[in-house]
């Protein structure tokens, strides 16, 4: 009985992840290559040269400890049908979002502290890219929509995190060379407006992504939902890389 508690308490905590670790990983290698050189060498200075792209699941992980209960609410943000991203009110992810861009740009907030909240802010961004993180609060983002993927018993936020990513059986690093080369126009026009504007622009395809309660998904559905995924990543990485060079090159 004990065995089966804690295998339903892992399964419960790892279905308001974003992206999985390869979604997260792919945002940050595309962020890293976009960086220019000034914010790529005060971040590895930051970062003391760990690994960029391994940092961005850290905020995934550290939810099995418990002084980290705190920083769930970080990830999403639950918005009505017909409601805007600033209609919502408290922390959630855009407010964290805002939050943390300000104390990464800060003085007086100490370098350790500056370490932690950029690895939050570069899941942070990953996760803002994700419908289902932007979704609905009667159904937790989509956690409690139950589909099959294939003959597996899921949830349609568990697909989005992760099965539509890894259905293609690459590694992050191969998975990030078939998103390039990325349209020179299309960077330019991905870095206007803010992080409203990045939520916003998803809520009109939260409904489109819902297929019948219990329904067998698997090809079809990839197929159909793959170039907007890859764009979401995309998106996600030059957006980060944006916000980046903003904050350090600045500094």
């Amino acid at each position: 009985m004990k065995t089966i508690i804690v295998f339903l308490s892992i399964l419960s905590s790892t279905q308001c992840f974003g992206w999985g670790k390869n979604g997260h990983r792919i945002v940050a290698q595309i962020a890293y290559e976009q960086l220019n050189r000034v914010s790529k060498i005060k971040i590895n200075n930051l970062i003391e040269n760990e690994n960029f792209s391994n940092l961005s699941t850290w905020a995934d992980a550290i939810k099995s400890d418990s002084k980290y209960d705190f920083a769930r609410v970080y990830h999403y943000i639950n918005i009505p049908k017909n409601k805007k991203a600033t209609d919502v009110k408290g922390i959630n992810l855009l407010s964290t979002l805002i939050d943390f861009e300000k104390k990464l740009k800060s003085e007086s907030v100490s370098r350790a502290e500056k370490k932690e909240l950029l690895k939050f802010y570069i899941h942070l961004m990953g996760d803002l890219h994700n419908p289902l993180h932007v979704g609905f609060a009667h159904d937790k983002g989509g956690n409690n929509f139950k589909v099959r993927w294939f003959s597996k018993q899921t949830n349609l936020h568990h697909i989005w995190d992760e099965e539509l990513i890894e259905y293609k059986k690459m590694s992050y690093t191969e998975y990030t060379r078939t998103l390039y080369p990325i349209d020179r126009v299309l960077k330019s026009e991905w870095v206007k407006g803010d992080y409203e504007n990045w939520i916003n622009d998803q809520l009109g395809i939260r409904s489109l992504i819902y297929p019948k309660q219990g329904e067998r998904l698997g090809h079809s559905y990839h197929y159909k939902w793959s170039n907007y995924l890859d764009n979401q990543l995309r998106k996600a990485g030059i957006r980060l890389a944006y916000k980046l060079n903003q904050i350090f090159s600045n500094q």
